[in-house]
């Protein structure tokens, strides 16, 4: 926790800069997000962690996107894949 809380200090913030694939970072429009990334070792490190984004739309959805995201990341070992839930998250 200590890491993550450290990485949106030094962010102030900027939470699209943990969730932004690598193609959207890539995107002029996400160019403070790219610099971010770029300069800050904290960020980087809450990159390499993060498996996916919840959308919080109501309580029984976050909860089952939560189960759902524990049970995929116990399950699977392997390090370059990407959560299935991800893409649903994206798209809001």
């Amino acid at each position: 926790m200590f890491d993550v809380s450290e990485c949106l200090i030094d962010t102030r913030f900027l939470r699209s800069a943990i969730y932004l694939t690598e193609a959207a970072l890539a995107d002029a429009r996400n160019l403070r997000q790219r610099l971010a990334v770029a300069a800050l070792p904290s960020l980087r490190a809450a990159r390499t962690r993060f498996v996916g984004r919840l959308i919080h739309a109501d309580e029984d959805s976050w909860a089952r996107s939560l189960d759902d995201a524990i049970k995929w990341n116990t399950a699977n070992r392997d390090e370059s894949a990407v959560w299935p839930g991800t893409d649903q998250a994206e798209g809001d």
